[in-house]
């Protein structure tokens, strides 16, 4: 696991993200709280799952490129992740691409 502090991440408030990542995910949040959030994306930049990370400390984890690579169920599939793995922090939002097509971000949402 990576551990990466909260402050490292730009805040944004909801209208800013709607706008950063150019869609209403308004329904995903019927009480929307200050906090971490993680946005899953699937094929075609569609939102799979917005889910609120846990924070401790002041520091959340998100899994490490070697972990995702792991995480495959064979030899085939982690060849074709390799191409595309790849966790890092960029402008304030901590960005994680696991195929062409899927992935997710963490940004720090103030309510």
């Amino acid at each position: 696991m990576i551990k990466f502090k909260i402050e490292d991440l730009r805040e944004v408030s909801v209208d800013e993200l709607l706008k950063i990542i150019g869609w209403d995910i308004s329904d995903w949040f019927e009480k929307i709280e200050s906090g971490v959030y993680k946005i899953e994306f699937g094929s075609r930049g569609e939102i799979e799952e917005v889910e609120k990370v846990e924070v401790k400390d002041g520091v959340f984890e998100v899994m490490s490129r070697e972990e995702l690579l792991d995480s495959c169920k064979d030899e085939e599939e982690r060849e074709e992740m390799e191409d595309w793995c790849y966790v890092e922090l960029d402008s304030g939002v901590v960005n994680c691409c696991v195929f062409e097509e899927y992935g997710f971000d963490y940004y720090r949402v103030r309510g």
